[in-house]
């Protein structure tokens, strides 16, 4: 069955936005990927490569590299927002004026925005022009970069406000392709949630890893964070069975377990004896987990939720509590 080719814009050439234009490419579309790093986009214009992220990987050259946002942007049917949580609302408002009719906007940011304490999806339906805030869609679900590259078998969940340009969305990633998937749902809520709290357990992990090397530790640990996301989740109105599919439950195994997480690593290098500042200036790629821990405890504390786990990785990265002490007690006290 023969597919339409689209032009798809990718903001940001990070690990995930390469991976990201690479399905996209493969599936038959015209791919202009925008970034700050003129280096980046220069590499993948001429040698069709992005090595600091993927070194053994060969983009296809419908991929092109602009540095232009609105160049990026134009004609594109969707737009993909892959850039950093706390970038969202300044990347919207560089292009958002200039959307036309019909563009749709997914968003692949895992976050919440520091002051306001808003998702994603509020964010930027705030810097959308009222015409265009139907188009806008979230994901979240258990998609490691490097996984989607080498094409494991990788499902996600895809949200938003207007159900009509869900299937649109998930059409254009599937076709042609039968290793990654969309899965339909309607809670945004729950799967923004879901996306922003697993990677404060992934940090969790890679600490208790570290210390204790344990299989049964980390299902104790991976237990009771599936149980906590759940209890904001159901205070903030978002469905309780969400918690259990590819963005909770799926998302929660994948980051917390896979080598490949940015914020299991920073975890174990945490404990190891660096300090926060020291342990983020060796990161290649942004650390979420770290700023999701600041604003996932705010926002608890905004309702009156009771979030142990945060509770505690917030003592430790913002009070200076001492990593190792607090983190055994912690592990103890999730035993009861």
């Amino acid at each position: 069955m023969a597919h339409s080719s689209k032009i798809i814009a990718v903001l940001g050439a990070g690990s995930m936005g390469t991976a990201i234009a690479n399905v996209l490419a493969h599936n038959g579309h015209e791919v202009r990927i925008w970034d700050i790093n003129q280096n980046s986009l220069d590499e993948i214009n001429t040698h069709h490569t992005n090595r600091h992220f993927f070194p053994d990987l060969k983009l296809p050259h419908s991929i092109r590299g602009v540095s232009n946002i609105h160049e990026a942007i134009r004609d594109a049917e969707l737009i993909n927002v892959v850039v950093p949580s706390k970038f969202v609302r300044s990347t919207m408002t560089q292009f958002s004026e200039e959307m036309t009719e019909g563009q749709m906007v997914l968003n692949w940011a895992k976050g919440i925005e520091e002051k306001s304490l808003k998702f994603m999806l509020e964010v930027m339906n705030e810097s959308t022009p009222l015409l265009h805030r139907h188009n806008l869609a979230t994901i979240s679900g258990p998609s490691l970069a490097k996984e989607i590259t080498d094409k494991r078998v990788t499902a996600v969940n895809l949200t938003g406000r207007n159900q009509y340009i869900l299937p649109i969305i998930k059409e254009i990633f599937e076709q042609g392709n039968d290793t990654f998937k969309m899965r339909i749902g309607i809670d945004t809520i729950g799967v923004e949630l879901s996306g922003i709290m697993k990677n404060i357990y992934a940090l969790l992990i890679g600490m208790a890893e570290s210390l204790y090397d344990s299989k049964n530790t980390n299902a104790v640990i991976l237990t009771a964070s599936l149980e906590e996301m759940a209890t904001l989740g159901r205070s903030l109105g978002a469905y309780h069975q969400t918690f259990y599919d590819l963005c909770g439950m799926g998302d929660l195994i994948a980051t917390c377990m896979s080598d490949h997480s940015r914020n299991r690593t920073m975890g174990k290098k945490l404990v190891s004896g660096k300090s926060l500042k020291e342990a983020l200036a060796e990161m290649t790629q942004v650390s979420e987990g770290v700023p999701a821990t600041k604003t996932i405890h705010d926002l608890a504390k905004r309702h009156g939720v009771k979030l142990p786990i945060v509770e505690a990785m917030y003592s430790m990265l913002y009070e200076d509590k001492p990593l190792v002490a607090t983190t055994e007690k912690l592990v103890k006290s999730l035993m009861a």
